[in-house]
């Protein structure tokens, strides 16, 4: 099944057919129901999702071949919305965000407000216009949250991604060669199993890398791990593979309620290329709108309407809440009118 048959209608309705306690009824045994928001501190804005990988875990499904742009005007929207509610927190995802047209205009334009920019990249596409990109990475003292898998080579089995491999490594020594990875540009790192396990403790995990990569004189400043979620590719594979059911069970046995306080969706709101308003990130891959429908849109972007709503959950919010959580809140960060001088 190729991804365009894979729909999020195919995948809601997987999720919502496994034989497991569902997620809302969690909440409300452990008397954590309804989900509100906290407040609306960051922006997760996804500029495109075409990318220049194609892997095997990811939750958008993203490829080269995909279309689906960001307008400059919703762009534009966007930075007016960041400055006029005082955002404290900008993350760009995809896809790959650098593949946008006006990736560098909008990265000026949101270093003219006074949130944190953050990036979210998988090295490689930063190639595709390097020195205008790292330019304006460095001018703006963007963060970069980097995909890194794996650190040793000899652990990845094709020849692609061995290839990433080396790119990606290539790149982490560029960055540190103009100051990424240092006090005053921060470059994490993020990591995801490659299996269908959850993540290893996450500062065991970061001395691992720490050592490893000092081997090749490569300095970052933080490791953070992410959780598998079921949805997108992922749970494609673990569907054709007859683990859905097993890895379902995995996130219920390792439900963690204190994790709930945290959750990313009670702190941002994710934007998609179309400027449709979403609770996270996975539920726009999963197209489960916000609610309510009337301020669904960045240009109805109502901060007021916003923190009193309810957040739409599903299954897939088990990812998020097994064990210590899934890092995803951690790298949203940036208090309100906090920017990083």
């Amino acid at each position: 099944m190729d991804d365009e048959e894979f729909s999020f209608e195919r995948q809601r309705k997987l999720l919502e057919k496994v034989d497991v306690l569902g997620f809302e009824e969690q909440l409300k045994q452990n008397n954590l129901y309804p989900l509100k928001p906290k407040e609306i501190n960051s922006l997760d804005i996804s500029l495109t999702y075409k990318c220049d990988q194609k892997c095997r875990h990811c939750h958008v499904m993203s490829s080269p071949s995909r279309k689906e742009m960001m307008s400059k005007d919703i762009m534009a929207e966007a930075v007016d919305t960041v400055r006029e509610y005082d955002i404290g927190t900008v993350e760009l995802t995809g896809g790959s965000p650098e593949l946008h047209p006006n990736f560098t205009w909008f990265i000026d334009r949101l270093g003219q407000t006074d949130a944190e920019i953050v990036l979210r990249t998988n090295l490689t596409a930063i190639k595709t216009n390097e020195k205008p990109i790292l330019d304006i990475l460095t001018k703006n003292r963007v963060t970069i949250n980097a995909s890194l898998h794996s650190i040793n080579k000899k652990n990845l089995k094709t020849k692609k991604d061995q290839e990433i491999y080396d790119k990606s490594i290539e790149m982490l020594k560029k960055l540190n060669q103009i100051g990424y990875g240092k006090e005053n540009l921060e470059l994490n790192l993020v990591y995801n199993p490659s299996d269908y396990n959850l993540p290893q403790n996450e500062k065991t995990l970061e001395k691992q890398y720490k050592k490893k990569l000092r081997e090749k004189d490569i300095d970052f400043n933080n490791l953070f791990t992410l959780t598998n979620m079921p949805i997108g590719r992922f749970l494609r594979e673990i569907k054709n593979r007859d683990k859905l059911d097993d890895y379902m069970n995995l996130l219920i046995d390792n439900f963690n309620p204190d994790t709930v306080k945290n959750v990313m969706c009670r702190e941002l709101v994710s934007v998609a290329p179309n400027g449709r308003l979403y609770d996270c990130g996975f539920n726009q891959a999963l197209k489960k709108p916000i609610k309510p429908k009337k301020v669904d849109k960045i240009t109805k972007f109502n901060e007021k309407e916003l923190i009193n709503r309810k957040i739409n959950l599903g299954n897939h919010c088990y990812g998020c809440t097994a064990k210590k959580g899934s890092s995803c809140f951690r790298t949203q960060k940036n208090p309100k009118n906090t920017k990083p001088q």
